[in-house]
């Protein structure tokens, strides 16, 4: 899950920071198939813009650790 932090967008290549948090998640899935040939149908990707920040986006800081992709685990049951 692709995440960024709350400063407007002012770039050609993204048009809003929900696609900005989107393209993050995906270079990360892009890493993992590519470099590491993992199954992409273990994967789901998306980006949540700067909807779920870690911290409060009030400083340069703050705002770079809120600019991050989670990678999240989950152990399916065998059927």
């Amino acid at each position: 899950m692709g995440h960024s932090d709350n400063t407007p967008i002012k770039d050609e290549i993204y048009t809003s920071n929900w696609e900005l948090s989107a393209y993050r998640g995906i270079s990360v899935l892009d890493y993992l198939l590519m470099r590491k040939g993992l199954s992409p149908s273990r994967f789901n990707v998306g980006g949540s813009g700067s909807s779920m920040p870690l911290y409060p986006n009030t400083n340069e800081k703050n705002r770079s650790l809120n600019r991050r992709v989670e990678i999240i685990f989950k152990h399916l049951k065998e059927i």
